[in-house]
């Protein structure tokens, strides 16, 4: 049965994923740079960081073009496109670069939700983002990349056994020969059931990577939905309420990348060491990881006010302009209840009231 039509799918989905992408996050790193009062210091150049990253993620996907595949007891990781008609080799380099920015992309991530629960419970610890130690921290992410590319190219090496393993399921499925292909495959079980401990050693090494980063988003995520209340009582009113709106964002933040970047590349590793009589294409799950960044993307410019206002601005301005200001955008104003509100509408009450009498006098004198 070819797979084909999947893989036609999901070069669609990247392609898409990459202009969002390229479009949302550059605005956003437009608004951080231009139109920041409330987040500032080292969380702006973090999220700045993070933006920029979904950027090189969706451009090198938007490259490589990877796919997956899950057949019995291997997965598979190669690409059908051999960008700028380079050679297997190089292809196969550019593949584990591209899982490098899969990996910082999370990490990044993962030092987001260090940064806040440190802001909220230990705000001298908040000197380690300070100046130039910013980047420390993003060579940490990067390090986790180097780490996650790394394990993929030299214990994800193709050998005899994966290529005898896999050559019919991948000419059935991509009418392709696997000796030509540019990939990286992990076989747990030899022919004969015998446990194959390079591949279990690449599986658990990204595994590892994976795990820890979820592991740091749970532990602070729960941490500060636990305590936040009682710590945001300490600060002022404008302090609490940046404080939320970057705790709503995380907790977005951390909801969406478990169902799109954590559930599904769990799951295809997973699945071989069960061995089961199964073949199928795992890469449109990928879909879901080149449509991530500009997901995030839109969930820090809608949740975060700073960035919300100055959006819908540049887009009150950008109508007006097209439109020469034929057409008028008007926005609705709330009742101001306030001790200053309710003097105001007690003065315009009594103005009406006034008007009214006078008017009542005028009818009167002239009847």
């Amino acid at each position: 049965m070819s797979s084909m039509p999947w893989v036609e799918k999901s070069f669609l989905a990247s392609e898409i994923g990459f202009v969002s992408t390229l479009i949302v996050n550059s605005f956003l790193a437009y608004l951080i740079i231009f139109h920041t009062k409330q987040v500032f210091g080292a969380y702006k150049y973090l999220i700045l960081s993070f933006s920029l990253m979904g950027i090189i993620f969706a451009t090198a996907e938007f490259v490589v073009k990877p796919m997956t595949h899950n057949y019995k007891a291997s997965f598979t990781f190669f690409t059908l496109a051999r960008p700028f008609g380079c050679s297997k080799e190089i292809a196969m380099v550019l593949l584990a670069a591209y899982s490098s920015t899969y990996a910082a992309t999370i990490s990044l991530l993962a030092v987001q939700f260090v940064y806040r629960y440190w802001a909220i419970f230990h705000t001298r610890r908040l000197s380690f983002f300070n100046g130039f130690r910013i980047l420390i921290w993003v060579c940490i992410a990067m390090v986790f990349g180097i780490d996650w590319s790394s394990s993929v190219y030299f214990l994800g090496m193709p050998d005899e056994v994966s290529e005898d393993y896999l050559r019919r399921e991948i000419s059935d499925h991509y009418n392709l020969n696997i000796s030509r292909l540019a990939y990286f495959a992990a076989v747990v079980y030899d022919s004969e059931h015998n446990i194959r401990w390079r591949s279990v050693m690449v599986m658990g090494s990204v595994s590892k990577v994976l795990s820890i980063q979820y592991a740091v988003m749970i532990f602070c995520g729960v941490r500060m939905h636990r305590k936040m209340g009682e710590k945001l009582e300490q600060f002022s009113i404008t302090n609490r309420k940046v404080h939320t709106q970057l705790f709503k964002t995380l907790v977005v933040q951390i909801t969406v990348p478990t169902f799109t970047i954590f559930s599904p590349v769990l799951i295809m590793f997973i699945i071989p060491f069960f061995d089961l009589q199964i073949g199928i294409p795992t890469g449109p799950i990928l879909c879901a990881l080149s449509l991530y960044p500009f997901i995030d993307g839109l969930i820090v410019i809608c949740i975060v006010s700073d960035y919300r206002k100055a959006a819908i601005e540049i887009y009150r301005n950008l109508i007006h302009s097209i439109t020469c200001g034929r057409v008028k955008l008007f926005q609705t104003q709330k009742y101001d209840y306030s001790i200053s509100g309710a003097i105001g509408l007690e003065s315009n009450t009594a103005g009406r009231s006034n008007r009214i009498a006078h008017s009542s006098r005028q009818t009167v004198s002239s009847m």
